[in-house]
């Protein structure tokens, strides 16, 4: 136990489950059949928008309509991007099911040239059953905005209507708790259950198919936030995988064990 209290200590997290029948976080790249392709889970950018959302934060909207304003990313965004975030997806590690919906574009001015435009037939790949544990540590945002949510989690407020990428994919949070984590050393090998950045890794403690034994492991190009100048993505690549890792120990993340899983 004394070797435990030297290697561990407890932390507070804001911890829910968000969820929906379907979602789609366009990628904003498209093929020549005019099929947009979603990002594969949840990611950091879209669960600040929810949540900036929920407790009535600014976001692109306002942004845009307000010129003399100095910064170049939303209020969501601004306030909200110093949260620590794990995201763990209730799909393991084999990711959601994705099905292609086909539309119809009506609009006159929605594709073509010349005296008669064309209808805009494109294709969306959405996401079906999705559902993430999200776990949150407070302890870099604003005393205020922590506090506020916390009572909107925890209560089911919400000042905006919140979703998962586009207005027609509806989202669900449940189970707004504060759980108390145990935030780990990193000085084993561990399965890290939520998302990670592939950046982390030292070492796979385990080969694909070692010892007669099968491991997930996938690999998905994410949001982590904005650029600087402007609202463009940056993009890592997170991985997702029920093996054994040792991670690096010069970047600048939190492990811990809460609700029996380890998350980063």
């Amino acid at each position: 136990l004394e070797f435990r209290r030297v290697l561990f200590r407890s932390m507070e997290l804001l911890a829910f489950n968000i969820k929906g029948d379907t979602a789609f976080f366009n990628t904003n790249s498209f093929d020549e059949s005019d099929m947009h392709f979603s990002f594969a889970h949840l990611h950091r950018v879209a669960l600040l928008g929810i949540l900036g959302a929920k407790i009535g934060l600014n976001g692109h909207n306002k942004l845009a309509l307000n010129k003399e304003k100095e910064s170049r990313h939303p209020e969501f965004y601004e306030k909200l991007k110093d949260l620590g975030v794990a995201i763990a997806p209730k799909s393991g590690a084999t990711g959601f099911v994705r099905k292609e919906y086909s539309f119809t574009n009506g609009a006159g001015y929605s594709k073509g040239t010349g005296k008669y435009a064309q209808n805009l037939i494109y294709t969306e790949q959405w996401l079906h059953n999705v559902s993430w544990d999200v776990y949150l540590d407070l302890s870099k945002v604003d005393t205020d905005i922590a506090e506020k949510l916390k009572d909107f989690i925890i209560n089911n407020k919400t000042v905006y209507p919140i979703y998962l990428g586009k207005t027609n994919h509806f989202a669900e949070i449940t189970n707004g708790r504060l759980v108390e984590a145990i935030e780990l050393a990193n000085t084993n090998e561990l399965v890290i259950d939520s998302l990670f950045k592939e950046d982390f890794i030292e070492e796979m403690m385990a080969d694909l198919f070692a010892g007669g034994e099968s491991y997930v492991d996938t690999r998905e190009t994410l949001p982590s936030g904005y650029k600087d100048e402007f609202c463009e993505y940056v993009l890592d690549i997170y991985c997702l995988t029920d093996k054994e890792i040792k991670l690096r120990k010069d970047f600048d993340y939190k492990l811990a064990e809460v609700d029996g899983i380890n998350i980063c």
